[in-house]
Formats: C-alpha cells, sequence, structure tokens
C-alpha cells in the first residue's frame, strides 16, 4: 500500500473499516433475527395450538369419534395433523399423514413440545420436504381425559422473510458502499489537498529560501506549517554556525600555518645567526603547539557534543581532580608568577563521568584564569557542595569580561578583543568548558567581581 498515492491509502483504509464493520453489524443482525424469528414461529405455533384445543374440548365431549377437518386452520401454512390419547394411540389424523412418522407423546405432562423436523419425516407429515416446527399440545376433554394435538407449521415464511432480509442488505451493502466510496474520496481529498500544496511547497526550499510558501486556512495545517519554519530556522542557524565554525577553524589553523611559513621562506641557511635559528625554533614550536591546541580543542568538542553514548564514564572523588588539575597547571602558574589555591570539600564526594573531558574542562577554566592574572596574584579553586550537585568555581584577579562579552564568552572562536597577544588562547576552552558541562547534565556561568577579575562556576551532579 505504501506505493500508492495518500488520498488512495485513506480511501481504501476508510472502505476496509466501512466493511469491517458493515459486515459485523449484518452478522449480529442475521444471528439475533433467526433466534428472534424462530421464537416468533414457535409462539404463533404454540398460540395456535391452545386455540384449537379449546375449541376441541368445547365442542367435542369424547375425543375417541373425532372429525378434525372443521378444526383445520384456515391458514395453509398451518396444519392439524392428528389427535392422539394420552397412550400415544392416534384416534384422529388427517388423511395425507403417516401416523407412524409421528413423533412420540412427552412422557411428562408437559402442555407444549416443540420438534423440528425436515426431510422424508417432513414428507410424511406434511407433504413437503421442507423445514419444519411442530407442536404437540396437551389437552383435557371434559371428562378429564388427556389427549395430545399435533399441529405443524412450515417455515417457508421465515425463508422467504430471510432471503428478503438478506436482499435489503445486499442491496443497501451496495449503495452504502458506492456512496462511501464517492464520499471518502472527496472528504480525503479536501484534507490531503493542504498536505499535497506544504509538500510542494517544501520541495522549493533550498540554502536561499527558508520559509515554507503557503498559505492555509488555520487549523492543523497552519500550526505544521510554523512548526516546519521553525524547525528550518533552527536548521539555517545550524548551518549559519556550521559555516561560522569553519570559517573560524580555516583563519586559526591558517594563521599559524602563515607565521611558519613566511619565517620560513625569511629565514636563509646561509647568513643566519645562530641566535636567528634559535628564534626561529622557539617560534615554530609556539605555533605549533597553537596548532595542536587547535586541533585538540577541535576534536574534545566534537567529543562532547556527541552526547550520551560518547562518555566514558567513571566514578572519582571530585577533590582528586581538582587536586590533579592544580598539579597540571601548576608549571604554566609558576612561568606567569601565579599562585594557584585550593580550597576542596574533604569530605570524599564523588562524580561520575568521563574524567578525561571533566579535567580537559576544569584545565582550560584554571589556565584561561592564569594567562589574564597580574603577576604574584592567585587563582582560587573553591569546590562546595550543594544538596545533591557540587559547584566548582574558579576566580582570577585579572581585568575582567567586559560587560558585552559576558553572553558571548561561551561562544566558538570568540575572544575578548585587546587582549596581550601573549596570553591569546585557541577562543575553544570555553566553549569546550560549556559543552562538557552540558554533557554531564550541569551548567556553568561566569560573573565579574567588584574588586577586579572574574569567577567561573561548574555546578555538576555527584554520583547517586
Amino acid at each position: 500500500m505504501a506505493r500508492f498515492p495518500l488520498r488512495l491509502q485513506l480511501t481504501l483504509w476508510f472502505l476496509t473499516i466501512f466493511a469491517v464493520i458493515y459486515f459485523g453489524l449484518t452478522a449480529a443482525f442475521w444471528f439475533i433475527g433467526r433466534n428472534s424469528q424462530r421464537h416468533i414461529l414457535d409462539e404463533g405455533l404454540i398460540s395456535l395450538a391452545d386455540g384449537v384445543g379449546s375449541l376441541m374440548v368445547n365442542f367435542e365431549g369424547n375425543f375417541s369419534n373425532i372429525d378434525i377437518r372443521p378444526y383445520q386452520p384456515v391458514d395453509r401454512e398451518f396444519s392439524l395433523l392428528a389427535v392422539r390419547d394420552s397412550t400415544g394411540t392416534v384416534v384422529a389424523h388427517d388423511l395425507r399423514v403417516e401416523i407412524n412418522a409421528l413423533p412420540p407423546v412427552p412422557a411428562d405432562s408437559t402442555e407444549n413440545t416443540i420438534t423440528a423436523i425436515d426431510g422424508e419425516v417432513a414428507r410424511s407429515l406434511v407433504g413437503r420436504a421442507i423445514a419444519t416446527r411442530m407442536v404437540t399440545h396437551r389437552v383435557v376433554t371434559k371428562r378429564g381425559a388427556v389427549h395430545y394435538i399435533d399441529i405443524a407449521r412450515t417455515t417457508d415464511v421465515g425463508r422467504r422473510q430471510k432471503l428478503f432480509f438478506f436482499d435489503v442488505l445486499f442491496v443497501a451493502g451496495m449503495g452504502g458502499l458506492l456512496s462511501s466510496t464517492i464520499a471518502a474520496w472527496m472528504l480525503v481529498g479536501r484534507a490531503t489537498n493542504p498536505i499535497l500544496r506544504l509538500a510542494e511547497a517544501a520541495r522549493r526550499v533550498g540554502p536561499g529560501e527558508t520559509r515554507l510558501p503557503f498559505d492555509s486556512s488555520g487549523g492543523e495545517i497552519e500550526r505544521l506549517r510554523t512548526d516546519l519554519n521553525d524547525a528550518l530556522e533552527r536548521l539555517d542557524e545550524g548551518y549559519r554556525e556550521r559555516q561560522q565554525f569553519l570559517s573560524n577553524v580555516a583563519h586559526d589553523l591558517k594563521t599559524p600555518i602563515s607565521v611558519m611559513l613566511t619565517q620560513s621562506q625569511v629565514l636563509q641557511p646561509e647568513g643566519s645567526s645562530l641566535d636567528e635559528f634559535r628564534e626561529y625554533r622557539n617560534s615554530m614550536v609556539e605555533e605549533l603547539l597553537r596548532l595542536r591546541g587547535i586541533i585538540e580543542g577541535i576534536l574534545t568538542l566534537s567529543r562532547a557534543g556527541q552526547g550520551e553514548g560518547m562518555l566514558r564514564r567513571t566514578t572519582f572523588k571530585v577533590d582528586d581532580a581538582v587536586q590533579q588539575c592544580a598539579a597540571r597547571c601548576r608549571a604554566q602558574a609558576e612561568t606567569a608568577n601565579v599562585r594557584i589555591e585550593t580550597r576542596l570539600l574533604g569530605s570524599g564526594e564523588e562524580l561520575y563521568g568521563d574524567i578525561d573531558l571533566l579535567s580537559t574542562m576544569l584545565d582550560n577554566l584554571v589556565r584561561n584564569a592564569i594567562r589574564f592574572s597580574p603577576q604574584r596574584a592567585s587563582v582560587i579553586i573553591r569546590v562546595e557542595r550543594e544538596g545533591r550537585r557540587v559547584r566548582v568555581s574558579v576566580r582570577d584577579h585579572g581585568p575582567g569580561i567586559p560587560h558585552e562579552y559576558i553572553d558571548k564568552i561561551f561562544e566558538r572562536f570568540v575572544q575578548v578583543p585587546g587582549a596581550n597577544p601573549h596570553r591569546r588562547g585557541t577562543g575553544l576552552g570555553l566553549a569546550i568548558a560549556k559543552a562538557v558541562c552540558e554533557a554531564h547534565g550541569g551548567s556553568i556561568s561566569v560573573r565579574n567581581h567588584s574588586d577586579h577579575g572574574c569567577e567561573f562556576t561548574v555546578t555538576l551532579p555527584l554520583a547517586a
């Protein structure tokens, strides 16, 4: 069915549901009608037998010599077959009836006994091999003698009623199916037309067109169009961010390569002093380290942004991670004449996460604080518990972050202008810190202090 158009699929589903309901109701009506019709036939047969029996009792004193012809029902569907005494002996019968085919009289005092007969038995009693209902009715004469009268009724009328019933059902079913097909085709066409128009509009969406050029009459289609336009805007925004990210990556990779290429072209093997070669080497090492930092930053950012499936989680103590971070950054701090102070919990709280990514996040925050701290200043790493979460804050005493960059500082390749070029990083450290923090279900924030410096605060959930 997937190969069929949507309009045809919905129409076929509509007709299938209609057919199932229709035939289910038909079967139910047939079953109910069959039982109720049999009940009605039996009630009529018993009522007639009771009337005939009353007439016989009123007009006949002795049933031993009775003529049943005057008591035959006017309705030809009914036949008075025989009159029998309490022993089952036939005292009078219709000349067409073979008395041997009569069923035995009831052994108890049952007033009415219904018997279904057909085939040869029916032929012997009513002259035709047709389905017949027969009642053996108990009557008591004025002298107290018990007799039984046998009256039969053919079911031709029931068969004719059933045939008429099925004819009506067939005609009604065909008419209903045809009208339902037409109605379903028209209604489904009206319902799917906006969807087809929306699909046609979606085919025209491209890099230069990020909104669906489509007008609807409101309702669900309008909400769908609005949701699709919002999704397209998010995709377009993501596309622009990706393009900007690639542009920034290309620019940051190009800069150290251009520096190394220029220095390599300027420096000549002949006529250059040893100091010039040393300066060239130091510059090459610095630019290569910068290249490595950019590449590692991009890889870390990509891994942190790929979600839960890429995290290599383990359980570790918060204090241990902070102490190891301080140890790794201490050489850079001594070179910059900056002190690192740690204020730990001392109670053994643990985190459950990717130790490599979380260590990279802490290193980026601490190294960033060292780069912007004045000499003989302190970088303070403070660990505090807050319910089922832990807060790790890194504070420096540098110039702080300009107000207009507070909301942008965690974006990729964003760097505060005017910073010392010798302290310039890759522009990915804070973006990595945010991505790692969010991947672990935490948050990160920054604020400036009134007495110089700024403070980055990371909040992470403790291990369960």
